[in-house]
């Protein structure tokens, strides 16, 4: 622990079953406790995320910091309780290197009708400093083996038809490769939102085309 600071300990609720983190055993957590002093207590939910702060309300039993989806009803009452801090006065207090990492549009998005910013997503940029960086890609991410890439001749993945190519391809040739079956096309658990957000943004694809090829 670097000299001045105090070790703090702090819960903190992440509201996702499979988020399985602990602190203390990646490079960056350590790396954050010998800096700050500060140690992590991961409170994981086991059971609906809504229910569990709600029950946390009542009990008057909020740990100290909460991640949940922004789509969660338990945001809205989390900051109508008066239980939360706003961010920008945290930061305006102890911390204003804040604002470079949060940026003002992102806050500004985010505010409240009392001038106050409560929630903020872990990814975000925003329009200023898209400008000043040049950051403009997504947390959304597209991998391609390259070996079998490769062994098919390298076809085009830019279009919609050179997408369905490739994996027909695959499907017909290299259903098992160098001796494993393989499935030629995985998408975030092959949930429907791999195919819809994932898929469509990678090729830029309307909505309503991605309907048709996703019922074709």
């Amino acid at each position: 622990m670097e000299d001045g600071y105090h070790p703090v300990n702090l819960t903190w609720f992440v509201g996702a079953e499979w988020y399985g983190h602990t602190w203390g055993e990646s490079l960056t957590s350590k790396y954050v406790t010998q800096k700050t002093g500060v140690n992590i207590e991961f409170e994981v939910s086991t059971g609906e995320p809504n229910e569990i702060l709600s029950r946390m309300l009542t009990t008057g039993s909020l740990p100290d910091l909460i991640t949940i989806g922004s789509w969660e009803s338990a945001v809205n009452k989390l900051r109508e309780s008066n239980n939360i801090y706003a961010l920008d006065e945290l930061a305006k207090q102890y911390d204003p290197y804040f604002y470079k990492v949060a940026g003002d549009g992102a806050l500004q998005w985010y505010r409240q009708e009392d001038g106050h910013t409560y929630v903020i997503p872990n990814d975000a940029y925003s329009p200023e400093q898209m400008r000043s960086t040049g950051l403009t890609g997504a947390n959304q991410t597209f991998l391609v083996r390259k070996d079998l890439y490769e062994s098919m001749g390298k076809p085009d993945l830019t279009t919609p038809k050179g997408f369905l190519n490739a994996l027909q391809l695959l499907k017909n040739q290299y259903s098992v490769y160098k001796g494993q079956l393989i499935s030629p096309f995985w998408a975030q658990g092959n949930a429907s939102y791999g195919m819809t957000e994932y898929l469509q943004n990678l090729l830029a694809i309307p909505m309503n085309r991605m309907v048709k090829y996703t019922t074709e």
